[in-house]
């Protein structure tokens, strides 16, 4: 099946548009389902979030349609500044919690359910999930902070292929959590990794340049496209030229 990925900044995930559906992202899934069959929704971040700690893990939040939300419960979840993965791929957008019981709600489709996190601290925590209400998959071990590759854990689910809710759970410990994909077995699979504020110059930080940016080991695609507003790109960039060596990073 052929595998998308978006990358950017606000452009990319759905800036001023009413609905996930009705952003150019949306657009362009809805036209490649027709093309070669409905794939699923694809990845949801935490950039889909609102506030966490008193501030936004994404500035539009506020934007957003009940249905493209992430839910989350209370405070709890803080912007995890501690992992130099925060720019790979699926780790671009991510929410941090060791409050025991906090969730997170998402609302993806497909009959495959993947969810991707990673421990933050080194004695690492557990989950639960639970889709449509039913629990699922039993208690999942995060695991350590011990790599710079978001883990995954896929649950194939019997609901259908139809809009579920996925709810996360705290059990134990610690969480970095990035966010669910949903699939089904054939069809296009659009995702989108973006999230609000993302610049050029902090994309090709150090390690985090190239094959990272399209998943790399953690989701790879067919087609990457990139999606940065021009002022992401003048954030630190001032000349055509610096502009020009980021893009192509």
């Amino acid at each position: 099946k052929p595998v998308f990925a978006i990358v950017g900044d606000s452009i990319g995930i759905k800036f001023n548009a009413s609905s996930i559906a009705n952003s150019w992202a949306g657009k362009l899934t809805t036209d490649l389902k027709a093309l070669k069959g409905d794939g699923g929704s694809g990845f949801r971040g935490m950039a889909h979030a609102g506030y966490a700690g008193g501030t936004f893990l994404s500035g539009f939040w506020d934007q957003y349609a009940t249905d493209d939300k992430v839910t989350l419960s209370g405070s709890a979840w803080v912007n995890s500044t501690s992992a130099p993965f925060a720019f790979s791929g699926p780790g671009a957008t991510m929410g941090a919690t060791s409050t025991v019981g906090s969730t997170a709600s998402f609302r993806v489709a497909g009959n495959t359910i993947s969810i991707y996190y990673l421990g933050v601290t080194t004695t690492g925590g557990t989950f639960t999930v639970t889709v449509d209400g039913v629990a699922t998959g039993g208690t999942i071990n995060v695991g350590s902070r011990a790599s710079d590759a978001p883990a995954k854990s896929t649950i194939t689910t019997t609901a259908g292929t139809g809009m579920h809710t996925v709810v996360v759970t705290l059990a134990s410990g610690g969480l970095n959590l990035f966010g669910v994909s949903g699939e089904n077995s054939t069809g296009a699979v659009v995702n989108n990794f973006c999230k609000g504020g993302l610049s050029a110059t902090t994309m090709n930080t150090g390690t985090l340049a190239g094959a990272d940016w399209n998943g790399g080991v953690d989701y790879p695609a067919d087609v990457i496209i990139y999606a940065l507003g021009i002022n992401d790109l003048a954030t630190t960039d001032t000349t055509a030229s610096q502009v020009a060596d980021h893009v192509r990073k």
